[in-house]
């Protein structure tokens, strides 16, 4: 009977509980398989008294690509280097339906179908099948041999599930989306709103937030490489297809020829064939060296000086450190390329859940160059994928190799996934800063939000002014009077004043309905009179602050004299429209 990764747990909890476990290499610490932990979906070990967990997903990945495949893996499922992932192979191997072998000179773990070890235990595949296996390996689309001919039909890639831009999710809300307004309508907290609504609870890593600047840029937005310290102690090369090499230039069960006839195959393909005295291999006249075609070649061994560039870090790496540490650069991804590869590693789950990124002031920068040729990913087709595939720079096919397992050539192209977001507000009081194209504008879903959107919740909320602080007044209508005065004065609607002008935190009260009137009059001095004076009504003063009795042109006289007077250093017109409620206050309010 075929195991499913259920049944793999189950033999795990009824068979490896409390056994020491060693690993295939000698030099990997024993450890003890202590829990199958269903309620949280992980493994848990005592690794020389320190508790380990791998989770359920990470080890159905590496169950899969042993499923489906000949031959697991560990590091290229995962797509990176680490001691503990010994620790994974080791449990497989110590299932009695699982053996170990070494295909090129790596570690392998092969589900061979029947028990053929006891539980706990190791078992080296005989040679003529590790030859057998090593073959299928070696296929274009390797199968398993126990598979049936109808399963997985499309075989898989270098993780346990494959990886996919077409997930399925579903949700009202759109992929691209921009929330559009005069300042202080609430396009961030509308947008924060409906981040819950789209994320759930607990939701801190399924999402990323940047705010653009005119300086900000493509490398900021996307990724690029930069300057690092390192110390070549602690280098670790990170590509599959490095740690190939690295692994048989270390191997010291093998000869130096052995050596060479796999890394032949490795490097042919870039003329990379002769390379014995860069590699060190070199031992005597009987060494043989080939040409790409396979025939010999010449015996001086020599290189071209361009080949020494391609396996440098392999030469570094195989040779004791000193630890020398020295500038080095190394691709830092940004908060578009984060959130792609979480949404893609979420593709390979049966949990799919969204991914959300939130760019806030996106006209402050200029988005054509932002977003470079990711700007057409934008255009998503029916099934809320990129409809227009672009190709990715080889930067980018070395980090997605690295992180999501493979080889770079199987990124060559890339496409948004159908459960990655990308949200924004803009400020259309401030599109003069950074005009969108047509062709950037088509690619997204524009929200305007009015004037008075979203002011319900500030219907009643009062505070008083003047010296003596009698008046009372909503800052609601107050607004609005403000508003119609600039309506009249042919004041564009993305000049007036939102809901929200003044932060939430100070117009909405925790307790009750009155404001604060310290924070109001701050705010209001340094926000809405300065935005009045400097940009909004800026060649209207004389006939918006026509209550002042001192210069109305000079802000600080302005200021100074709300302090005193309230709304009575605005128009008439302004001053009842706002309806101001003149108050009688008892002796207790006074103090």
């Amino acid at each position: 009977m075929k195991k499913t990764f259920q049944d793999v747990l189950r033999d795990i909890q009824e068979n490896l509980i409390g056994k020491t476990l060693h690993g295939i290499s000698g030099a990997a610490s024993s450890f003890i398989v202590t829990k199958v932990d269903y309620q949280n979906d992980y493994i848990v070990l005592d690794v020389q008294g320190k508790r380990k967990t791998w989770s359920f997903e990470r080890m159905n990945r590496v169950w899969n690509e042993m499923y489906y495949r000949p031959a697991a893996n560990v590091e290229v499922v995962f797509g990176g280097s680490g001691s503990s992932r010994n620790q994974v192979e080791t449990i497989y191997a110590s299932l009695a339906y699982v053996e170990w072998l070494y295909i090129k000179g790596k570690k392998c773990v092969a589900y061979v179908g029947a028990d053929c070890h006891p539980y706990g235990e190791l078992r080296h595949m005989d040679r003529e099948k590790e030859e057998q296996y090593s073959a299928l390996m070696a296929t274009t689309n390797p199968r398993n041999p126990l598979l049936d001919p109808d399963e997985n039909p499309d075989g898989l890639k270098d993780t346990g599930k494959k990886i996919s831009t077409h997930t399925g999710y579903k949700s009202n809300f759109e992929r691209n989306r921009i929330l559009f307004g005069a300042p202080g309508t609430g396009k961030s907290f509308t947008l924060n709103r409906d981040l819950v609504e789209l994320l759930g609870a607990n939701n801190e890593d399924d999402y990323e937030r940047v705010t653009f600047h005119p300086d900000y840029s493509y490398a900021n937005f996307v990724g690029t490489y930069k300057p690092v310290m390192m110390d070549d102690s602690t280098e670790i090369i990170s590509l599959a297809t490095e740690k190939e090499v690295l692994v048989v230039l270390t191997d010291d069960s093998m000869s130096a020829q052995e050596k060479y006839d796999l890394l032949y195959d490795k490097f042919k393909g870039d003329g990379l064939t002769r390379l014995p005295l860069l590699l060190g291999l070199y031992t005597d006249e009987n060494f043989k060296t080939r040409k790409v075609d396979g025939s010999d070649a010449a015996g001086d061994n020599s290189v071209e000086r361009n080949h020494g560039r391609a396996i440098r870090p392999y030469v570094n790496l195989s040779k004791p450190s000193v630890g020398k540490k020295d500038i080095s650069y190394e691709y830092v991804p940004g908060p578009f390329m984060r959130i792609y590869v979480k949404a893609l590693k979420n593709s390979r789950t049966d949990n799919i859940k969204p991914f959300l990124l939130i760019i806030e002031e996106i006209n402050r920068a200029n988005v054509a160059a932002v977003f470079g040729d990711i700007f057409q990913l934008l255009d998503r087709g029916d099934d809320f994928v990129s409809e227009y595939p672009i190709q990715a720079t080889e930067d980018i096919k070395k980090y997605l190799a690295k992180e999501l397992g493979g080889n770079p050539d199987d990124y060559k192209k890339i496409r948004i996934p159908d459960n990655m977001f990308i949200w924004a507000t803009m400020n259309s009081a401030d599109q003069g800063v950074f005009p969108m194209d047509t062709a950037f504008k088509r690619r997204w879903d524009f929200t305007y939000l009015g004037i008075d959107d979203n002011d319900k919740e500030l219907q009643g909320k009062y505070v008083y002014l003047t010296d003596d602080k009698s008046q009372k007044v909503e800052w609601n209508k107050l607004r609005k009077a403000i508003n119609n005065f600039l309506a009249k004065e042919k004041i564009n609607e993305d000049k007036h004043l939102g809901p929200y002008f003044i932060s939430r935190s100070i117009i909405v009260p925790e307790k009750g309905d009155e404001i604060d009137r310290d924070k109001f009059i701050r705010t209001f001095k340094s926000k809405v009179i300065m935005y009045l004076f400097e940009d909004a009504a800026k060649q209207k003063r004389s006939r918006l602050f026509e209550g002042c009795s001192q210069n109305n042109n000079r802000y600080s006289e302005i200021c100074k004299e709300f302090e005193a007077k309230g709304v009575g250093i605005f128009n008439h017109d302004i001053q009842l429209e706002c309806e101001i409620e003149v108050v009688k206050l008892n002796d207790e309010l006074q103090e």
